[in-house]
């Protein structure tokens, strides 16, 4: 089965234009850096490419060619986030571009960890609240 991994990435139009150029690139279906992604465009005019339950290894050609695209980025000063979450609670990369002019959308979109826990009636055993 292997390890998993949840990768998002959000550019603006001209990254999701680079992506798209570079992965119609590539012959093999399997290496092209958008292969199992879902593309959304989102309201403000950015795209969200997202990957559910991916094999996320550093030696997969399609990862390699995706981090190709990411390093293009940086080198054209295209605004990105990417994240990256592991199976493990501490896995998570982050990776990001800032320029000038980014996007709200973009800046602030990475990965936030949070603790869903149903309301239930817990008795309260120490409070060390106080004084901090």
């Amino acid at each position: 089965m292997g390890y998993r991994s949840q990768v998002y990435l959000k550019t603006t139009t001209e990254g999701w234009v680079l992506m798209k150029k570079f992965n119609n690139t590539i012959e093999n279906e399997e290496e092209k850096p958008l292969f199992y992604s879902e593309v959304r465009k989102t309201p403000a005019g950015n795209y969200k490419i997202t990957f559910d339950d991916l094999k996320w290894y550093d030696s997969y050609k399609q990862v390699q060619n995706f981090n190709k695209v990411l390093d293009m980025y940086d080198e054209q000063d295209i605004p990105y986030s990417f994240v990256r979450l592991g199976e493990e609670v501490e896995d998570v990369e982050h990776r990001r571009n800032y320029v000038d002019d980014m996007p709200w959308e973009i800046e602030g979109f990475e990965p936030v960890v949070d603790v869903y826990d149903e309301e239930h009636d817990y008795e309260l055993v120490e409070d060390n609240t106080k004084g901090v």
